[in-house]
């Protein structure tokens, strides 16, 4: 919120800034007693009294700023409720604290991250074995002739050098 509200006084200041221009080109063209559309100092370079004093181009920069705004506020609200809606969670809150504090996309995420999710969509891990139950495991493989001598020997000492 506080970047929106950034960059509209940003944009706000182009605009005054850009409607002083012209003022200030009137107060030349008086002082140089000439006539639009060109008028010539005293060194003979050309002075453009009609110009606008830039009003065109603040406007432009300050739409090209507000459209910028808007399009990352769009993206940041869509993010929300997209992650809201794959979490199981209300879409519309989702995008209201997204639009409503500084760091509403972060806490969406998070708290989708943190939400208690169905058992069944979560893998369970299979429980850590003791190295003795792998060591007997490895002694039947050897003892099936599924693991050769030296393989046993190596396997036997990395189970070994684990505890």
């Amino acid at each position: 919120m506080k970047r929106i509200v950034g960059a509209l006084v940003l944009a706000v200041s182009f605009l005054v800034l850009g409607l002083v221009g012209p003022a200030s080109a009137e107060t030349i063209e008086d002082q140089l007693d000439c006539h639009p559309p060109q008028c010539y100092v005293q060194d003979g370079d050309p002075f453009d009294a009609s110009s606008d004093g830039g009003v065109g181009v603040v406007l432009a920069l300050a739409l090209i700023a507000g459209v910028v705004v808007l399009g990352i506020t769009a993206y940041k609200v869509s993010m929300a409720r997209d992650i809201a809606r794959r979490s199981g969670m209300d879409p519309d809150k989702a995008a209201a604290m997204t639009l409503l504090s500084d760091d509403g996309l972060d806490a969406t995420y998070l708290a989708a991250n943190l939400r208690d999710r169905d058992p069944s969509d979560v893998q369970q891990a299979a429980p850590a074995r003791t190295p003795r139950e792998r060591l007997r495991d490895l002694t039947e493989l050897k003892a099936q002739g599924l693991v050769s001598e030296d393989e046993y020997a190596q396997r036997r000492a990395a189970i070994l050098d684990s505890i």
